[in-house]
């Protein structure tokens, strides 16, 4: 994640740290990825004392480092770390973050539009598996990192363009959780 693609940084070094590489407005009917982010959080935050929180989009967050917790309205409440890729679904309350002791760092991205729902009516996705792993990290944090577009602002086209680069990455991952789950 090169300085070329931060087109917005905010800094504070005692609670975290925040790159925001992409933030778009753009609605496209087929998908768009609207916002993508790096995070690093030092310290718990208070993500688990407010409740869950309710979002209108789709996001993943691959967790690059550290460790923590993610639970949904669902029932899932687990301890997640490094490799993890966390799924937030619209409407569907969810809290994650460090716990303390933890240290956390991840890549985000926040995306809407009919492909994903697509996706999560054929079960591709599914609130249910909120947590899939995505090793090696690396790879998957450059795959991540590719679907950002280079150019701001963003356009219809672009978006529409990274919601399909990030639909191949969700299939790719897909395959690869039925190999996890399904390997003897």
């Amino acid at each position: 994640m090169g300085s070329s693609l931060s087109v917005l940084a905010r800094r504070d070094q005692r609670q975290s740290a925040s790159d925001l590489l992409l933030a778009s407005g753009e609605r496209v009917r087929f998908g768009a990825v609207t916002r993508a982010g790096r995070l690093v959080k030092r310290e718990p935050g208070e993500e688990f004392g407010h409740g869950l929180r309710t979002w209108e989009h789709y996001a993943i967050i691959l967790l690059l480092a550290g460790g923590g917790r993610f639970r949904n309205a669902h029932g899932f409440n687990a301890r997640v770390s490094s490799g993890d890729l966390l799924w937030a679904f619209p409407g569907v309350g969810h809290a994650y973050g460090p716990e303390a002791g933890d240290k956390w760092e991840e890549i985000y991205l926040v995306f809407n539009g009919d492909l994903f729902d697509r996706a999560k009516a054929t079960e591709l996705i599914d609130p249910c598996r909120p947590v899939w792993r995505a090793t090696p990290v690396n790879r998957w944090r450059r795959r991540l990192s590719d679907v950002i577009p280079p150019e701001h602002p963003i356009g219809e086209l672009s978006a529409l363009s990274a919601a399909g680069r990030l639909l191949s990455l969700i299939a790719d991952l897909a395959s690869q959780q039925e190999t996890l789950t399904f390997s003897t």
